[in-house]
Order: structure tokens, then sequence, then C-alpha cells
């Protein structure tokens, strides 16, 4: 009898973990209390502000679990802040608060890992959510997956970073959060 109470404190417990403590708080708001950004991508270095950029926060809000936005296309002029406000907040919101599935998608596989070992990285490291990550696969002589240069796991999701360029990858995980960047850039 006290195994089977044990199993189901184990479950409830890790269904517990993966449930967002805080649900309601919006993307932006999460931006602004916890990423710095760091001052190799920015002019702009240090908190981010919406302030700085007020056009960014209702597209940035429409991936909230409380939103009823299913889809956000944006057109754009380069060179904006898209990718440094706009994705690299959702995937931060993501591993924080809301974990889930995600496909980063850039130009080719070259710039997705880039994006991923850089900006990624540093969004990660500046945001205070390093310790989410983690592999949850460990292989043969104690080698472990899950933190590479195309795919960060954590608790309740991952992030996958492909190239455009590589449509038959592309379908073979089921994700629940598409992101797309330098989308002009794209093969028909």
């Amino acid at each position: 009898m006290n195994r089977n109470l044990d199993c189901v404190d184990f479950v409830f417990n890790t269904m517990l973990s993966v449930i967002p403590e805080n649900i309601n708080i919006l993307p932006h708001e999460w931006a602004e209390q916890n990423r710095s950004i760091a001052r190799e991508f920015s002019e702009r270095s240090g908190s981010l502000d919406f302030n700085n950029s007020p056009f960014w926060r209702e597209p940035v809000d429409c991936f909230s679990p409380i939103s009823p936005v299913k889809e956000v296309s944006i057109m754009k002029p380069a060179q904006i802040g898209f990718t440094q406000i706009v994705l690299e907040t959702i995937i931060g919101f993501s591993i924080a608060v809301f974990a889930r599935a995600i496909l980063y998608v850039s130009a080719d596989n070259v710039l997705a890992e880039r994006n991923m070992s850089t900006r990624i990285d540093s969004l990660i490291a500046n945001s205070g959510i390093a310790d989410k990550i983690k592999p949850s696969i460990q292989k043969k002589h104690n080698n472990k997956t899950g933190d590479t240069k195309s795919l960060k796991e954590f608790y309740g999701g991952f992030i996958s970073a492909m190239g455009a360029n590589n449509a038959d990858k592309l379908r073979q995980v089921g994700y629940q959060l598409g992101l797309c960047d330098e989308v002009d850039t794209y093969k028909a």
C-alpha cells in the first residue's frame, strides 16, 4: 500500500513541477523583470524595457497561455529588434514560465545553430534561467544530450533549431510553437 502512495505522490509532484508558478504573467512583464541584453547584441544593453520599442509589446503578449491568438505574422523592416525582443523573449518565457515544445527555424542550419549557441545561450545565461536547461537523456559513457547547438531541453519542453532548407527534418517532431526568423531568405 505504501508503494502505491509513493507512486501517486511521485506523479502528483511531477505534474506540479511542470505547471507554471504564475501563469497570469504576460511575456513582456516576464521579460522586463528578468531579461538583460548583453552588450555584444545591442547598443541598449542591460534590462529590457518595452517602452523603448512599445510596438513589440502586443505581439509578444500574443504568446501568453491566456491569449486567444493562435497565429502571429509580422511584416517588418530589417534590424528593428524582432529576433532579440520578440523571438528571444518568447523563448525565455517558454523556458521560465510556460514550457512547451518549440521549433526555431532560420534560413539554414548554420544560422539556426549559430543563433542558438550565441543569442539563445546569452538569453539563457542573462535571464537567470540557466538552471532550467536540463538534459533529459543520458547516453552511454555518461554523455548527456539536451544542451547542444541545435537543442535545449528543459522541464516540460525543448527548443529545437533548424534551417528552413531541411523540410524533411522539420516534419519529424511535433511542436506546440513554431518561431520562424528571416522568412524572406527561405527557399520556396
